[in-house]
């Protein structure tokens, strides 16, 4: 379903949870209440693709931490299609000629202690010709780098096809999709500040191993592999 204007489509799948069926995915023209991670807000243009998706059935919470992984794999292929070559910062971003052109929100529904549902919230930057001057060197859209239009319906129908044969394998603990998050990943060998435990260290990153983790090195030589938290690039893209 499709809104000409909503708060946030992840706040209305999280109200309706329980009238809505598995898979549901719900569009807004335009959100004035919309979200980034950790609470910010995500800066709506009117001319974005932002949709959620509800899923309800056969979810790991162990497993969980892989989807927004997964969902960037399933954005790249889905701009591979417009031959639009993109890279992925982990968590949860699409990056196109070193800024920003997509997020990704996975929000969780619980009910005690059981993981009720799962909200998959996407921003796309489509069709935007100019953003704020503070975001100029952060962000950009298809438009900017294609000198194209594009049919918000059409790149979600797109999106959807991706993300069925996609999650389908997930279900079946088929992760070959990371190879291509391994092998697309803007953040290998490059200087980083982690915000893991609340507190920012540099390191290096080294890679992403095959459950998704990123895999870092301290300023002392120590390493480990993060499977969750943000990483910030301060030199060239921020949030």
């Amino acid at each position: 379903m499709t809104f000409a204007e909503i708060d946030s489509t992840n706040e209305y799948l999280k109200r309706e949870v329980d009238e809505l069926p598995e898979g549901s995915v719900v569009r807004a023209l335009h959100q004035t209440a919309g979200k980034g991670r950790l609470g910010r807000k995500w800066e709506d243009d009117k001319d974005s693709l932002m949709f959620s998706l509800l899923l309800k059935e056969n979810l790991d919470p162990n497993r969980v931490s892989l989807l927004p992984l997964l969902t960037g794999v399933v954005l790249y292929e889905t701009l591979e299609d417009y031959k639009i070559s993109t890279k992925l910062k982990w968590p949860n971003d699409v990056i196109l000629n070193d800024k920003k052109c997509c997020g990704i929100l996975l929000e969780g529904i619980s009910e005690g202690s059981k993981l009720k549902a799962l909200v998959l919230g996407v921003g796309l930057n489509l069709n935007a010709e100019k953003f704020p001057t503070e975001l100029q060197n952060k962000a950009t859209s298809l438009y900017l780098e294609t000198h194209k239009k594009y049919d918000g319906r059409e790149v979600l129908d797109h999106f959807l096809a991706h993300f069925d044969k996609e999650y389908s394998k997930y279900l079946e603990k088929d992760d070959s999709y990371l190879d291509i998050l391994k092998n697309h990943s803007y953040l290998d060998h490059k200087k980083v500040l982690l915000n893991y435990y609340g507190e920012g260290k540099e390191a290096e990153v080294l890679g992403i191993d095959r459950q998704g983790r990123l895999l870092v090195k301290d300023k002392d030589g120590k390493e480990s592999a993060l499977s969750a938290g943000e990483v910030t690039l301060e030199s060239i893209y921020s949030h």
